[in-house]
């Protein structure tokens, strides 16, 4: 299903439009989870829902505004170097905005604001009756909505707000109609988002504005989420009015001039609340004391528009011109989205929309995971999908939300549990989804990994790392049996004086572990071992004990101090004959191994953002059932923590996604709460 939605670069004609938008680094973005060599490439943006990305040709046109008017002052109102003259400066967006609607040039107007422009609208067409006094919306529409209904009457009865049923995300079309049925009567003002910005569903604008018109009602939209996403034709499905921003899809900029839509049909009607910048611009400047509006929705203008936020308006919309308009980007968008959704349905974190209604309409706890609850047919929604983290609550969410940024993945999120995804037609790409998905993939296997921890009881406990208690202080929080089971050892606790003496860093391995590690070499017969990091040589003791008369051991170390003093260890231990050490990065020294029989054990425990370097290589150095250990992997719980990106925490989790792809291994990770606190090692098995 995926493939037959990802397009090929012989279909996807449109890609190459991308080029026309200036897209943040991840250096811009503070992406620290990406390697410093990929810092000055393109971020993954996913959130042109929110606000879209700067065309070149936007940022171009600013500039020469802001050079006309440095150079030509008040005289660019009339005579402009560019043949754009401030007077007539909106009626260079018009064409195309109406292009973008499906509307008459005579019935848009780009003026304003969103929220603005609302309430000019229902201040307008809300002409409450004792009879027929109801505005019908949709339950969680945007704050502007929201606010914008009240009008001197009781919300409780003068407000129907419709919500989806129990255990569903959306809106049910049927449910949508009936309730303007039943209640048309009484309905003065039909309100919706064409896209509802929270769950991304697009609603059926044409059937609904039909059954509102049937019963007598006015039917007007909010378009913040819809206009520059999908096709409309506000004109031909007779809807009365609309006002939009133009900052999101449209990618006007923050804060960016908005726009609203009158249908000619109203043509004549008195404008309540009028401006002068809505007279007829041939006696404008006589200002005359009776108002003469222009003819259709421009007579609703208030102020002259904003000159700098215009153009940048008019910079993307040829864009869109150039594209070729809404419908082969709305063909793309489709692809797009549905790529990105048939990617998100094969996580392992999957959850059903069905079973994710259940949960949280119950509460529950029960599962971690992530659906979508944005509409999956594509005639109802755009190119936003909302997903929602579980369990509800807002606990998971902002780590996911944290750790992608982190990573360079930008969506936007809105609380408690919902991050929204939108790739957008004109500037996205497939390989956007793709890395989108692998990165929210590799967020959660981490937040969701799973460590056992020994509690005062003595009882095994099972927890998400995201959701990881705290280590309790004092002797129940270590290993106490230790001293019971392990005898004094003098070779042992001479390494660790001579390396204390000669400034060696105190990271050798517990008592513990390192008997763990001998018992280890034991069980699988080892012959052949290899450690990578050396330092003291006090793990390199305890695996060369479990070596048989003719085994041997080769350890590489970094620095030649540490191998020094290690190597006084082993000549104190009596072990000397059996251990090779080799001095250098283990990157570098490693590839040169070329053994006459492969490795029986390999040990890493050297510098973790190299983990994965050194895992190849023992991998290609041990037999067919050899064994390899990776210690340090959980890291006090840092490594499943999404806030943690250091080197180290990276190098960690990148090893452990290796392990996860690759077939040729068994492996699972041990956490350890001990003498040296909370951490843990991976046990690999090589088939």
């Amino acid at each position: 299903m995926s493939d037959s939605l990802k397009l090929s670069p012989e279909e996807d004609h449109l890609s190459t439009i991308r080029h026309e938008f200036v897209i943040p680094t991840f250096k811009s973005m503070k992406a620290a989870a990406v390697p410093d060599r990929l810092q000055d490439d393109p971020c993954t943006y996913m959130c042109g829902n929110s606000l879209g990305l700067l065309t070149k040709r936007s940022r171009r046109l600013v500039h020469e505004e802001l050079d006309v008017w440095g150079t030509r002052a008040v005289e660019g109102h009339f005579d402009h170097p560019y043949d754009r003259s401030w007077m007539y400066i909106a009626d260079t967006v018009h064409p195309i905005l109406a292009e973008l609607v499906g509307a008459k040039e005579s019935e848009v107007a780009c003026m304003s604001t969103l929220t603005a422009n609302l309430h000019l609208m229902i201040n307008t067409f809300y002409r409450p009756t004792k009879e027929r006094f109801k505005l019908l919306c949709e339950a969680r529409a945007f704050p502007s909505d929201q606010a914008s209904t009240s009008r001197g009457f009781d919300p409780a009865t003068a407000i129907i707000e419709l919500s989806p049923r129990p255990g569903e995300f959306t809106l049910r079309e049927e449910d949508i109609l009936s309730a303007i049925a039943e209640q048309g009567s009484s309905i003065a003002l039909v309100l919706f988002s064409g896209v509802q910005y929270y769950t991304g569903q697009l609603f059926p604008m044409q059937k609904i504005t039909k059954a509102a018109q049937d019963q007598g009602c006015v039917c007007g939209w909010d378009l913040a989420h819809a206009i520059g996403n999908v096709p409309l034709s506000l004109h031909d499905w007779n809807v009365d009015f609309a006002v939009w921003c133009s900052y999101k899809y449209v990618n006007s900029g923050p804060g960016g001039i908005g726009g609203l839509f009158v249908h000619d049909k109203w043509e004549g009607e008195e404008i309540r609340q009028a401006g002068w910048w809505g007279h007829d611009p041939t006696t404008r400047f006589a200002m005359p004391p009776k108002f003469s509006a222009i003819p259709g929705a421009q007579g609703f203008q208030q102020s002259n528009p904003s000159v700098l936020a215009t153009v940048s308006l008019l910079g993307s919309l040829e864009v869109f011109r150039e594209a070729g308009g809404m419908i082969p980007l709305r063909n793309r968008s489709v692809h797009l989205t549905g790529y990105l959704e048939a990617l998100l349905r094969k996580s392992k974190w999957w959850v059903s929309p069905e079973d994710a209604g259940r949960l949280e309409s119950t509460g529950s706890k029960e599962k971690y995971g992530f659906t979508i609850i944005t509409p999956s047919e594509p005639e109802s929604r755009g190119s936003q999908l909302s997903l929602v983290f579980l369990p509800a609550g807002g606990e998971l969410m902002p780590k996911v939300m944290e750790a992608m940024a982190e990573r360079g993945v930008i969506g936007d999120s809105r609380k408690p549990d919902v991050i929204r995804l939108a790739p957008c037609a004109l500037y996205n790409s497939f390989a956007d989804v793709e890395r989108t998905t692998t990165v929210l993939e590799e967020v959660l296997e981490v937040s969701f990994h799973v460590v056992s921890l020994h509690t005062n009881s003595g009882m095994i406990q099972i927890v998400p790392l995201c959701r990881i208690p705290p280590i309790p202080a004092g002797p129940a929080a270590i290993c106490t049996t230790t001293p019971f089971l392990l005898r004094p050892d003098d070779a042992l606790e001479h390494a660790l004086k001579t390396s204390e003496e000669h400034g060696l860093p105190k990271i050798a391995v517990s008592a513990a572990q390192g008997k763990l590690l001998n018992l280890v070499a034991k069980s699988i017969g080892a012959k052949r071992i290899l450690e990578v990091g050396t330092l003291g040589g006090y793990s390199t003791i305890n695996l060369a004990r479990a070596l048989p008369a003719d085994g041997h051991i080769t350890t590489a170390e970094l620095q030649q101090k540490h191998a020094d003093v290690a190597r006084a260890n082993f000549q104190y231990a009596g072990l000397a004959s059996k251990i090779d050490v080799i001095v250098g990065p283990a990157a570098e020294t490693l590839p040169k191994l070329k053994p006459d029989q492969p490795f029986d054990l390999v040990f890493i425990d050297a510098d973790k953002p190299s983990n994965l370097t050194y895992y190849i290589q023992a991998k290609r150095l041990i037999r067919k059932g050899g064994v390899i250990i990776v210690d340090n992997v959980v890291r006090n719980g840092r490594t499943a923590d999404p806030a943690e990106n250091t080197e180290d925490v990276i190098g960690v989790r990148k090893l452990l996604q290796h392990l996860k792809e690759d077939k040729d291994v068994d492996a699972t990770t041990i956490a350890t709460v001990g003498e040296k606190g909370f951490d843990g090692f991976t046990y690999i098995y090589v088939h």
